[in-house]
């Protein structure tokens, strides 16, 4: 008797309660309004070169085998890209509950969050020639700041290149809603989510 009474009680769901538990759950992972799905490796190496030729520079100071007017810099750093997407982007209309509990969801594009550079494994090194002093110091501000675009996009190259990305983060958001959905009713939630017009994941039920 007390398992009839049990089974009765069982909650309920609801193409609302899950479109609401799907939403709520996703936007309080993110406070900020980006959830981070994955994280992937990134490195990039600039390196700039300053012949110093001047027209008004005699020429006996382009001496073989010394360096008199050239200067060069090369940076090279490792980090790692945080990607995911903005959850306000997200709407309960976006999200389709089929009668057998297939959760169908229609995610924002995948972006790149953040770019986390690993300082201390920072590399620079630069060289002047004797008649160039401080152009070295120069040229390493000028391949730093180079450095943080060639970092960005190769983030973002990746992003498009890859389907890696859109697997973790198929992966992340089943781990992360299949409690709150068994919570309100559905008892094996399974998923599908659209990340891009051509791209459809469907997370293997364990």
């Amino acid at each position: 008797m007390l398992a009839v009474v049990l089974w009765l009680a069982r909650p309920r769901w609801s193409v609302e309660r899950v479109r609401d538990a799907v939403v709520t759950t996703i936007q309080s992972e993110a406070p900020a309004s980006d959830l981070v799905t994955g994280r992937v490796g990134i490195s990039a190496r600039r390196e700039i070169r300053d012949l110093g030729r001047f027209s008004w520079l005699p020429a006996w100071l382009d001496l073989p085998g010394v360096n008199v007017l050239d200067a060069e810099a090369r940076v090279e750093v490792t980090g790692e890209a945080l990607y995911g997407f903005d959850v306000r982007a997200l709407t309960p209309e976006m999200i389709v509950v089929h009668p057998d509990g297939l959760v169908e969801v229609t995610l924002p594009a995948l972006r790149v969050i953040a770019i986390e550079a690993d300082l201390a494994g920072l590399r620079v090194e630069s060289e002047e020639g004797m008649l160039r002093a401080g152009a070295g110091r120069q040229l390493e501000g000028e391949a730093l700041r180079d450095v943080q675009g060639l970092l960005q996009r190769q983030a973002e190259q990746h992003l498009t290149d890859s389907v890696q990305p859109a697997v973790n983060t198929s992966e992340a958001l089943k781990a992360m809603l299949t409690p709150p959905l068994q919570a309100a009713g559905l008892a094996e939630p399974r998923f599908r989510f659209h990340l891009a017009p051509d791209l459809t994941l469907e997370p293997s039920v364990e």
